[in-house]
């Protein structure tokens, strides 16, 4: 019995864990600095003030950073990554 507990709460660390790195956390597995953008309303689109090739998607206040598709900016107006041929 002792020893389902410690497999149980091993196998929820590891969900928290990953979870937590997926957020903060880089596709090889590397994790990186939580992002500086701080959102101003709990819910919302905003543009990367410092990347006009990405945005950040606001859900209960945590910023999560997107990155548009090639050849596209994100344009604030339209609220999507749209063709913007100032943007370099």
């Amino acid at each position: 019995m002792a020893a389902r507990r410690a497999l149980l709460v091993c196998a929820l660390l590891a969900i928290v864990s990953s979870s937590l790195g997926s957020q903060f956390g880089s596709v090889d597995g590397t994790t990186t600095e939580p992002p500086s953008f701080q959102c101003n309303s709990e819910y919302g689109l905003f543009p990367d003030p410092d990347n006009c090739h990405a945005f950040y998607e606001c859900n209960e206040f945590i910023p999560f950073h997107f990155d548009c598709p090639d050849n596209l900016a994100w344009n604030d107006a339209a609220h999507m990554c749209d063709y913007d041929p100032t943007c370099k």
